[in-house]
C-alpha cells in the first residue's frame, strides 16, 4: 500500500487543491483524543459536521493500483454517521459508522474500493450522500500495488 493522497478539510488550500464540496455543513473543532494506549493523549482538530447533502472531492490514486483504501478521521460524538460512496458517479459502498464515545470522540472509518473502479485511473472522483450527521477532519487515500 502506498499513500497517494491527503486531504485536510480544515484547510482552505487542500479542499481547493481536491476539488472538495459539501453542502449542508458547519465548521467543527473538537479537542479529544483516540481510544487505545494513548487514549490520555488530547489535541484539537477542525473539520466539518455535515446535516445530509453531498460532499465531493478528487484524489490522485496509482493507475497500476489493485483498489483503492479510503480512510476517514472523524467525531465518535456524533453516531450514526452514514453516507453511500460513488466512484465517478458508480455506487461504490457505504461509510457507516455506529459508534459512539464523546469522551474519546476521535476515530477512523476505511473502507475498501474496488479495482474494477480504479485500476487504469490516476486519479477518481468520490461522491459521499450523507444520509445522517456525518463527521469529517481529513482523508488519506492509499493505492493497493
Amino acid at each position: 500500500m502506498v499513500q497517494t493522497d491527503f486531504i485536510s478539510v480544515a484547510s482552505k488550500g487542500s479542499k481547493t487543491l481536491h476539488n472538495y464540496t459539501a453542502g449542508s455543513s458547519e465548521e467543527l473543532t473538537v479537542t479529544s483524543c483516540c481510544e487505545g494506549d494513548n487514549y490520555d493523549n488530547y489535541h484539537t482538530m477542525t473539520g466539518l459536521l455535515h446535516t445530509g447533502g453531498e460532499i465531493n472531492f478528487t484524489v490522485s490514486i496509482l493507475p497500476e493500483n489493485n483498489g483503492v483504501y479510503l480512510r476517514r478521521a472523524l467525531s465518535n460524538a456524533y453516531s450514526p454517521q452514514y453516507a453511500k460512496v460513488y466512484i465517478d458517479g458508480v455506487f461504490a459502498g457505504d461509510f457507516y459508522d455506529a459508534e459512539h464515545n464523546e469522551y474519546l470522540s476521535f476515530g477512523d472509518s476505511d473502507i475498501m474500493l474496488p479495482k474494477m473502479l480504479t485500476a487504469g485511473k490516476d486519479s477518481i472522483n468520490i461522491k459521499l450522500c450523507a444520509e445522517t450527521k456525518f463527521t469529517d477532519f481529513f482523508y488519506e487515500v492509499y493505492s493497493i500495488k
